[in-house]
């Protein structure tokens, strides 16, 4: 004679074998440990309130996570690689708008020192500077474009993944930059639930992910963000009381603000790219056959 019960973790209906009295057993799917509460042959399970895994207000989920059909790969893994070439343009134009703003300060100190008979130093050019600035405009926005719709889509997977009890939806996720105030520190927040809830072994439940250790990859591009943010407003504070001392210090401030965004861009392609190897190894733990 075989038991049927309900796996208190995942929901998923188990066969089981006769078992002595107080035996535990562990789901096969979720890796609950749990004490089965007998059921008497043949007869019907009794309808249970089941932990909510899932967000199933969407219509287009299924409201039974056993129903799932396992794709193959994780959906949207693609959009991590589009994300990542698309930020690693956009970090290329802010080293060379560092490098540029280093060049004009070396160039006014020249002109500080010794009159205006000094030439350009390195390979500053008003032209190379014009380029520049066209080559930046042209690979921020399309960064910051792909970077959201991977924050939304690495959000969503969280859904399939099975990390319940998340703060953030997608579409806030995406919001929070564009909030006055709340995109100071929002999106930290909401990149830390993504790398937590994406923990590979964090699978024992849904909301195993809480414990999880927060990411110092996250903690240090949110600090050379808010600090090339700080540099950025102080400069321009300096330039609405522009006079000729404070040209070199406008520059120096420029050129350190895009370094800084330099760093946390590359910190962004990193934690781009290993939320993607999270996903992919907790997706592969959890409807691993």
């Amino acid at each position: 004679m075989h038991d049927t019960l309900r796996c208190p973790g995942c929901g998923a209906d188990l066969t089981l074998p006769n078992l002595p009295t107080g035996q535990d057993v562990q789901c096969p799917r979720c890796q609950t440990i749990f004490e089965p509460k007998r059921a008497a042959t043949n007869a019907p399970l009794p309808l249970r309130k089941r932990p909510i895994l899932l967000d199933e207000s969407d219509d287009d989920w299924p409201r039974d996570p056993r129903s799932l059909v396992r794709p193959d790969p994780l959906i949207g893994q693609w959009k991590a690689v589009v994300a990542g070439v698309a930020l690693a343009s956009s970090v290329l134009s802010y080293g060379m708008q560092a490098y540029l703003d280093y060049e004009h300060g070396r160039f006014l100190k020249q002109i500080q020192e010794g009159g205006f008979q000094a030439e350009f130093p390195g390979l500053f050019t008003e032209r190379m500077a014009r380029w520049a600035r066209l080559f930046h405009e042209g690979t921020f926005w399309p960064a910051v474009v792909f970077f959201l719709i991977w924050i939304y889509q690495a959000s969503r997977n969280l859904k399939l993944l099975q990390s319940a009890g998340m703060l953030h939806t997608p579409i806030m996720s995406v919001v929070y930059f564009f909030v006055p105030v709340m995109n100071l520190y929002r999106p930290y927040f909401v990149m830390q639930e993504i790398w937590r809830g994406s923990d590979p072994h964090a699978v024992g439940n849904s909301l195993t992910w809480i414990d999880a250790p927060k990411g110092a990859v996250v903690r240090s591009w949110w600090f050379f963000f808010l600090a090339a943010l700080v540099l950025r407003v102080a400069s321009r504070q300096l330039e609405s009381h522009v006079n000729w001392e404070s040209l070199g210090t406008i520059a120096l401030m420029s050129c350190l603000s895009h370094l800084c965004m330099v760093v946390a861009g590359v910190l962004l392609i990193v934690i781009v790219s290993a939320v993607a190897i999270r996903q992919r190894e907790r997706y592969a733990r959890l409807y691993a056959d």
